[in-house]
């Protein structure tokens, strides 16, 4: 009866450690390993979610913590976390870092000088984005400012009258550029079509929804600049990027004492780093995030 009771209390203590589990993270381990320990970690976030929900779908008796070692960890997508990560029975589910950042961008390493003090480097082909990090500040589009009040706004177009803005018919890349526009409560981002005479052809439904609302591009309360940018051609300032899509390649014309043989250069490709959520029925609750630095994602792009 003793050696029964002691077997029984035995399984009691393993069931509750086993559910006050620590795992660990670190860009050096492999996820091939059990992820328990400091010596054998996971090497990336995702793998270490899927053990804490193994975890918790048995049931939770202590909080869990996931311990991120220090290091720049890149994700190929978003992280969820759902009622699928949470606590339970009144425990935490802790995700703690020490100089650990999550980055939604890809590096660019292998710049060219080329014409104009113009780099360049090679990326996967299709690779989007709408920020380019130099030393983990973000940089502009190519661009060149216009004067709102020279221009003119039907349901399909922006038109102009003064030869001032001829220099648009005959800048190359405009196809597919945008304009942008900086007003009191709103920045608009508009996507070109085509260019056409005396005429920026914009792509619909978007340029139809820019035109109504509360401070529109052709009604706005303030004006605080209009550009238009995102072509190669327009890359003529500083502190500038272009990123051609298609072809994998990124363009960027530094900064007066910018060396990219030596700056850290990320493209910012994940529009979201984290979601937490869930249903009203079952949402996600009690996860806790401390220590962690979240950086380059790129801003929500447009939709039509």
């Amino acid at each position: 009866m003793k050696a029964w009771a002691l077997f029984f209390l035995a399984g009691g203590l393993l069931l509750k450690f086993a559910s006050a589990a620590d795992f660990y993270v670190s860009t050096q381990g492999s996820d091939q390993n059990a992820g328990t320990t400091e010596q054998a970690p996971f090497a990336t976030i995702e793998k270490a979610q899927q053990s804490v929900r193994s975890l918790l779908s048995a049931g939770q008796s202590a909080d869990v913590h996931v311990h991120l070692a220090a290091g720049v960890y890149t994700i190929q997508r978003p992280l969820s976390f759902s009622s699928a990560d949470s606590g339970t029975s009144g425990f935490r589910v802790y995700w703690s870092g020490t100089n650990a950042t999550i980055s939604g961008g890809l590096k660019v390493t292998g710049w060219t000088q080329g014409q104009n003090g113009v780099y360049s480097a090679s990326v996967p082909v299709g690779t989007k984005s709408r920020n380019l990090y130099v030393d983990g500040k973000a940089v502009n589009f190519a661009r060149k400012r216009i004067q709102r009040n020279g221009l003119a706004y039907t349901d399909t177009s922006i038109t102009w009258s003064s030869s001032d803005y001829d220099w648009l018919m005959s800048t190359s890349g405009l196809n597919g550029a945008e304009v942008r526009f900086i007003s009191s409560f709103t920045d608009r981002y508009a996507p070109i079509d085509h260019v056409g005479t005396r005429a920026l052809v914009m792509k619909q439904t978007a340029w139809r929804n820019q035109l109504i609302g509360y401070d529109t591009i052709n009604h706005p309360n303030a004006d605080f600049g209009v550009y238009v940018q995102n072509a190669l051609a327009l890359l003529t300032d500083a502190g500038q990027f272009y990123l051609d899509s298609l072809a994998g390649k990124v363009y960027y014309k530094p900064l007066s004492g910018e060396n990219l043989a030596t700056a850290v250069t990320h493209l910012g490709i994940q529009e979201v780093l984290i979601s937490v959520g869930g249903t009203y029925d079952s949402p996600a609750h009690d996860i806790v995030f401390d220590g962690i630095t979240f950086v380059r994602k790129t801003p929500l792009s447009y939709r039509w």
